[in-house]
């Protein structure tokens, strides 16, 4: 899964990474996911889907948006304790002032463009 999302440019991070790209005052879209979960894999080519269509629209670098993973088989208390994650896959929104607004499913393209739009009020 995580080579799936490298082969086109998705970024595999890792706690320390995320906090080095918060800190680059952009918009972030975090998938949290396990490699092992079943609905993370349902949903991973929507996920993909979604990075292709912000970036060839160069929506990716107009607004300085960052498409992301991070594996929570390795980082799973890391992540409840820092961004109350339960379960898989979730996908969480930070802005460019470090505000986290989570997403809930179901995870298509569609879907996660409107919480983009109407929940966290980011303009992709």
């Amino acid at each position: 899964m995580e080579q799936e999302f490298q082969e086109v440019g998705i970024q595999i991070l890792t706690p320390i990474t995320l906090d080095e790209l918060i800190k680059k005052n952009g918009t972030i879209v975090c998938l949290f996911f396990s490699p092992k979960c079943p609905h993370c894999h349902a949903m991973k080519n929507e996920y993909i889907k979604l990075y292709k269509r912000l970036k060839s629209r160069d929506i990716v670098k107009e607004f300085d948006i960052d498409i992301v993973a991070i594996n929570g088989d390795i980082y799973d208390v890391w992540m409840i304790e820092n961004y109350n994650i339960t379960g898989y896959p979730t996908i969480v929104i930070i802005d460019e002032y470090g505000n986290k607004c989570q997403i809930d499913g179901p995870y298509t393209v569609q879907s996660i463009l409107e919480s983009m739009i109407t929940k966290c009020k980011v303009r992709p």
